[in-house]
């Protein structure tokens, strides 16, 4: 019954992180690097940014499976089912929810951005706290570390760096409007700050509620 309890909760979060996501997304002031990368991709392809995003997430478990080959369990397969909860959330809710949405002043952008990134490190600290499931990106990076021995944080920031000259020398050679902008570093700056604050309340509560890792 814990697991079952704990299972639906890590659904619910990462609803919650496809929903907030969308909602950086939509406010068009820049995304982080990964996300920029699937941003570009579907302004490239014009696939929907949810089904870009299900590629990419399945192509860091497939990394995966490469690289750690018989260490590969059932834990890394099930990030495929949560990259598809993920992908579809971000569409419906970009596409459908938002998408008659009009917001015409720069503060109004600036605002559902902020909602969105502080609601996005709020749902991926449930994540983390309920230690089910590790996010298709990250599952990815800590294989290589796993095999290479490089810390995991170098590893992660190396990827950002790489996606960050990708778009923005590919928005400048194909003349797509700008991705890498001051949203960017403000998720920098905010997200893993926030998501510590928030972690630190949900222990707590994750604890009082019986969800947390035995």
């Amino acid at each position: 019954m814990k697991q079952v309890k704990r299972v639906g909760v890590l659904i619910f979060s990462v609803a919650l992180i496809g929903m907030f996501c969308a909602f950086t997304m939509k406010a068009d002031i820049g995304l982080g690097p990964y996300d920029a990368n699937t941003k570009l991709f579907s302004e490239l392809t014009m696939i929907q940014i949810g089904t870009v995003s299900i590629v990419a997430n399945s192509i860091c478990v497939f990394i995966q499976l490469v690289i750690l080959k018989k260490e590969f369990t059932i834990f890394h397969l099930g990030q495929i089912p949560v990259s598809l909860l993920l992908g579809v959330v971000i569409n419906f809710t970009y596409y459908t929810v938002l998408g008659p949405l009009v917001i015409s002043s720069y503060v109004g952008n600036f605002l559902l951005f902020l909602v969105g990134i502080i609601g996005c490190s709020f749902s991926v600290g449930m994540v983390m706290v309920l230690d089910i499931i590790t996010m298709a990106l990250e599952g990815a990076c800590m294989a290589v570390t796993k095999k290479t021995g490089i810390k995991f944080h170098v590893v992660r920031q190396l990827v950002d760096v790489v996606c960050v000259i990708f778009v923005v020398s590919m928005c400048l050679l194909c003349g797509i409007d700008m991705i890498i902008r001051e949203g960017t570093i403000i998720s920098a700056l905010i997200f893993g700050p926030s998501m510590g604050i928030f972690m630190k309340f949900q222990k707590r509560v994750f604890r009082k509620l019986d969800l947390l890792k035995d």
